[in-house]
């Protein structure tokens, strides 16, 4: 019973990807890409064989190459801090015109972190805790217990 039930969840999500796929290729191309390449602290540490340069190497890009996307934004955290970087063709937008998009996805970056920092933003999911495996019932339960002065 369990294989017809897990062949059935199958056949029902290949269903669901497919009719995804048909909506996202009637869509225009993106013109923007995001990639977070995420917190690099614990594989680019002081031990590890190599690291991240602060030192310009030159383009990323020739600059003969054909571009896929008007701006592309790479986003690591490194040292504990959140680097991003934009890419942009200066034939279709001036650097003003990117500083300012810049400035205001910083802005609402701000926004989500004050957010996430405040009382209102409610209690800790297991995404806060990413150097142990923690399902949400656990993080319940620990947090149940921690909140309960008196766990007889």
């Amino acid at each position: 019973m369990k294989v017809s039930w897990s062949l059935g969840v199958a056949a029902s999500r290949a269903r669901l990807f497919a009719a995804a796929a048909a909506v996202l290729a009637a869509l225009p191309p993106a013109e923007l890409c995001f990639n977070y390449l995420g917190q690099t602290d614990h594989t680019l540490g002081p031990d590890a064989p190599f690291g991240l340069l602060d030192l310009s190497v030159g383009p990323d890009l020739s600059p003969r190459g054909y571009r896929v996307h008007l701006i592309d934004i790479n986003a690591l955290v490194a040292d504990g801090r959140l680097r991003i970087h934009w890419l942009f063709n200066r034939r279709v937008h001036s650097r003003a015109t990117v500083e300012k998009l810049a400035e205001r996805f910083l802005t609402h970056v701000r926004a989500l972190l004050a957010h996430c920092l405040s009382a209102e933003s409610g209690a800790p999911t297991p995404s806060d805790f990413t150097h142990v495996q923690l399902e949400a019932s656990e993080l319940d339960a620990l947090l149940a217990d921690l909140a309960d002065p008196d766990p007889r």
